[in-house]
């Protein structure tokens, strides 16, 4: 999987294996939010 930081506090993952699936790590509640294809999540 390929980590990149969004600011300081989010991380979108995506896998090699589903191009197009992004996996946003929301640090401030502490859930994925899955399946956003924009990465432009406020920062």
């Amino acid at each position: 999987m390929i980590a990149v930081g969004l600011g300081q506090h989010s991380a979108v993952y995506r896998s090699s294996g589903s191009p197009g699936l992004l996996q946003i790590d929301c640090h401030e509640n502490g859930q994925w939010c899955c399946g956003k294809h924009r990465i432009d999540e406020g920062d």
